[in-house]
C-alpha cells in the first residue's frame, strides 16, 4: 500500500500556476487584448451585459428610487443566460451556423436543450448561471460600454447599445419573460436568435448594434498599442490568407528571433509573450520529471543524475537535435550545437512531451526550450524578459556555457523544486487550498497523491479573432481566419 503525505487531506487544489511563473506571460497578453481573456470568448455577451443592465435599472426605478436587489437580478441573468443557449440553437434553422462554441450554460441545461428539440416549452427559471457578468464585465468596462462602479454603471457608448438592442426587439414578450419569468419554445426561440443568439449579430435586425460593437472594438485606446493595435494587426494578417492564431503567435516568434529582426508592435509583443510561454513550459516540464521520479524519497541531486543518464532519443526523433547521447556525458556547448534552432522556433510539441515522454526525455525537452530562448534573446534584446523575473533567472541557469549539462539540470530541478514550495505556501497561507506537488524533509522530496502535468498557457488573441469574426470583419473557417469585405474596409480606413 503507497501512503502519500497528504492523503485525506479535506480540502486538496490541483492549481494551474504551481510554479507561480504563468501569471508573467498571461499578466503581459492582458495588455494586449483589453480585458478579453481565455473565456471571454464571443462577441454577443459585450452587448447583452450593457442592455441587461440598462434595462434592469430602468424596471427597478419605474415608480421612483428603487434599492438594488442582488438575487432578483442573478435569477434574470441567468434566465438570459438560457435565452441565449436555447436560441443559439434554434438559431441554426433560421441559416446561422449553430456553431454553439463559448456559450455559457451549454454544460449546464442539457436537459433543456433536449426538451427544446421536442418542440416542448422550457421554464426560464434558473438555479444554475450566471457566470456572463464576471466573464465579460471587463472587456465590457475596456470598450467603455460598462463603468467600472458598484452597482456597475451603463455610461454613453453601452446605452447607445441598450438603446439599439431596444429598438430592434420593441416589445418582443421575451424581455419580460427574462426580467420576470416565463417559458420559451422552439418557435419563439428562433424568433428571438437574431437578437440572443451568440451567432445572430450578422443577422440583418442587428445590424445597428453590430455595427456600434465593432466600431468600439475597432477604434478602442491608441491605435499603436493595446486592443486597437491587436485588432489591427489581426485584420492585417487575415488580407491575404487565412491565418490560425497560433501561426500568428509562432510565426512572430521565428520573425523575432531571426538576426537582424526589425519586428516591433503587436508582432513583437507577442513574440516576447511566446517565449515567456515556452519558459513556463520547460519549467513545468521539469517540475514534471521531478514528481514521476518519487516513486520513493529521493533528494533533488539523484534525481537529476538518474534522468542525465538516459539517452536523448526522442529529441533526435523530433528532430530538435542531431545527437542522443546521453546528458551526464555532455556539456552545455556540445548541447547547444546539437540542437536543430529553427524546429525549436516552431510550436512547442505540448502533448508529446508531458503525456508520451519519459521523465529524463521531459528534462532532455525543457532543457532544449530554454537553451533555445537564452540563444533567442542573444539574437534580439527585445525579447529579454525583466530582469528579476523568474524567466530571466531560469534562461541565466541555462545560458552557462561553462556547465556541464547535469549541472544545469541540477540546478534548474532545485530551481523549481523551490519555487513549487514557495508558490504553493505561500497560496496556502492566503487560504487557498493544498496544491502541493511534494513536501521536502531535508534533502529529500516526498510526493503528495496529486499530479504535476506541465502545459502552456492558451492565448486570447484566438479569442480576439473570434470576436472580429462575430461581428463580421473575419470568417472563420477550417484554415484559419480570413478578412471579410466589411473587414476590409475597416482596415482602409484605419490606415487612411
Amino acid at each position: 500500500m503507497v501512503v502519500f503525505w497528504n492523503e485525506g487531506v479535506a480540502e486538496t487544489n490541483a492549481g494551474l500556476d504551481i510554479l507561480g511563473v504563468r501569471g508573467a506571460d498571461q499578466a503581459h497578453e492582458a495588455r494586449l487584448t483589453g480585458g478579453i481573456t481565455t473565456i471571454s470568448a464571443r462577441a454577443r455577451y459585450l452587448t447583452l451585459l450593457p442592455w441587461f443592465l440598462d434595462e434592469w435599472y430602468r424596471r427597478a426605478l419605474e415608480g421612483g428610487r428603487a434599492r438594488h436587489d442582488e438575487a432578483a437580478q442573478l435569477a434574470a441573468l441567468r434566465r438570459m443566460e438560457k435565452v441565449v443557449l436555447l436560441s443559439t440553437i434554434a438559431g441554426e434553422d433560421n441559416g446561422e451556423s449553430g456553431d454553439i462554441r463559448g456559450v455559457l450554460g451549454s454544460d449546464l441545461w442539457a436537459a433543456e436543450i433536449a426538451a427544446l428539440e421536442r418542440d416542448e416549452p422550457v421554464e426560464l427559471a434558473a438555479t444554475k448561471g450566471g457566470a456572463s457578468l464576471g466573464t465579460y464585465v471587463q472587456p465590457c468596462i475596456q470598450l467603455k460600454l460598462l463603468l467600472d462602479q458598484a452597482p456597475l454603471a451603463v455610461p454613453v457608448g453601452g446605452q447607445q447599445v441598450a438603446q439599439a438592442r431596444r429598438a430592434a426587439l420593441g416589445s418582443n414578450p421575451i424581455v419580460d419573460a427574462i426580467f420576470q419569468g416565463g417559458t420559451i419554445d422552439h418557435a419563439s426561440a428562433q424568433a428571438v436568435a437574431p437578437h440572443f443568439s451568440i451567432n445572430g449579430l450578422l443577422a440583418p435586425e442587428s445590424a445597428r448594434e453590430r455595427d456600434l460593437l465593432a466600431g468600439l472594438i475597432t477604434g478602442v485606446g491608441d491605435p499603436s498599442r493595446g486592443l486597437g493595435a491587436t485588432v489591427r494587426w489581426a485584420l492585417q494578417a487575415s488580407a491575404s490568407a487565412p491565418v490560425a492564431p497560433a501561426t500568428l503567435i509562432t510565426n512572430s516568434y521565428a520573425a523575432a528571433t531571426t538576426s537582424g529582426s526589425t519586428l516591433a508592435g503587436p508582432p513583437l509583443a507577442y513574440a516576447q509573450y511566446d517565449l515567456l510561454r515556452r519558459v513556463h513550459f520547460a519549467l513545468e516540464l521539469c517540475l514534471q520529471a521531478v514528481t514521476i521520479e518519487l516513486s520513493r524519497p529521493l533528494a533533488v541531486s539523484t534525481i537529476a543524475s538518474r534522468l542525465c543518464r538516459e539517452p536523448q532519443d526522442a529529441l533526435v526523433e523530433l528532430g530538435v537535435s542531431n545527437d542522443a547521447k546521453m546528458l551526464t556525458v555532455r556539456t552545455m556547448p556540445n548541447f547547444v550545437a546539437s540542437l536543430n534552432l529553427p524546429a525549436l522556433g516552431a510550436r512547442p510539441q505540448v502533448n508529446e512531451a508531458r503525456g508520451k515522454f519519459p521523465p529524463a526525455l521531459q528534462i532532455g525537452y525543457a532543457l532544449a526550450l530554454l537553451s533555445a530562448a537564452a540563444l533567442a534573446v542573444d539574437v534580439n534584446a527585445s525579447l529579454a524578459p525583466p530582469a528579476d523575473s523568474v524567466a530571466a533567472r531560469a534562461l541565466a541557469l541555462a545560458n552557462r556555457a561553462d556547465a556541464r549539462v547535469q549541472e544545469v539540470v541540477e540546478a534548474l530541478l532545485v530551481f523549481v523544486v523551490e519555487r513549487h514550495l514557495f508558490t504553493t505556501f505561500r497560496k496556502m497561507a492566503a487560504g487557498q487550498p493544498c496544491s502541493l506537488r511534494f513536501v521536502s524533509d531535508g534533502r529529500r522530496l516526498h510526493r503528495t497523491d496529486q499530479e504535476a502535468r506541465a502545459g502552456m498557457s492558451g492565448h486570447r488573441l484566438a479569442n480576439v479573432m473570434v470576436i472580429l469574426s462575430d461581428v463580421g470583419l473575419l470568417l472563420r473557417g477550417t484554415e484559419g481566419f480570413s478578412l471579410t469585405e466589411r473587414g476590409r474596409t475597416v482596415l482602409n480606413g484605419a490606415a487612411s
